[in-house]
């Protein structure tokens, strides 16, 4: 156990070392904080301060979710690509848990722009709104950003699996925006739709995080949301287990990782 610890430690280590760089911190923000301020600029037309405060927040995860579906999505790739994917399968912990250091170093570094989103979204909406019920807000708000890590921890694994396929992310970051709620609620998607949120554990994070800003709903209504929430972020803690399996088989079948591709 604290071998597998040592190792997503020094994976998060070296793969902060590699990324935490001011410009690449300016170019996001950049480019990402625009968007989740004009966000804020359009929700502070609602008269609704909980709402523009949901809105306002939610751009700030949107620029997370974004930055950190994308890169994590290629990092197994950049690794087989590199030919260092064949020195972390021979080590004793589980390549899924290298990739997972690397992750929370993504997360981490472009949780940064996402707060200057975040914070420049409110500021532009104009909120003034506290939580109805602060201690299921804060509860609300670890469980969305661990959900977030959960959902966009897949892309490590599948996109290896479907080749690294050029703008497979340009699909998969809107989609994960409209999906877990981020900007709205998954309740006011068409019924297909919302079928497909509802598999996201993020869909059910961000509804119990609003009801907390709105105090709509009770305290026992917005823990089942919760619960539901860590069910089926556990759910893909498995599948993602899986998945990295196929990955890694996938890449032996390759013949020489360090000369597959």
């Amino acid at each position: 156990m604290v071998g597998h610890l040592l190792a997503v430690r020094g994976a998060f280590l070296q793969q902060w070392r590699v990324t935490a760089r001011v410009r690449e911190l300016v170019l996001i923000t950049f480019f990402q904080a625009p968007l989740a301020i004009g966000l804020g600029w359009v929700a502070r037309s609602s008269d609704e301060p909980a709402i523009v405060a949901t809105v306002a927040i939610g751009a700030g995860l949107m620029i997370l979710w974004n930055m950190a579906v994308f890169y994590t999505g290629f990092a197994m790739v950049g690794e087989l690509v590199d030919g260092t994917l064949e020195l972390n399968m021979l080590s004793r912990s589980p390549v899924a848990l290298v990739m997972l250091g690397k992750s929370l170093a993504f997360m981490t570094f472009y949780a940064m722009p996402a707060a200057i989103g975040g914070v420049g979204a409110w500021l532009m909406a104009g909120s003034n709104a506290s939580a109805a019920r602060p201690e299921m807000f804060a509860l609300s708000v670890v469980v969305v950003l661990a959900s977030v890590v959960v959902v966009q921890f897949l892309f490590a694994p599948l996109t290896l699996l479907v080749g690294g396929t050029s703008g497979f992310f340009n699909a998969i970051m809107p989609a994960g925006v409209v999906l877990s709620g981020y900007l709205y609620p998954v309740a006011t998607l068409p019924f297909g739709l919302e079928v497909v949120a509802r598999i996201l554990p993020t869909s059910w994070a961000m509804e119990a995080f609003v009801w907390s800003l709105t105090g709509s709903h009770g305290a026992s209504d917005i823990l089942l949301r919760l619960l539901v929430a860590v069910g089926l972020s556990l759910v893909f803690i498995l599948l993602e287990r899986y998945i990295f399996r196929l990955a890694e088989t996938r890449a032996q079948l390759q013949g020489s990782l360090t000369g597959g591709q």
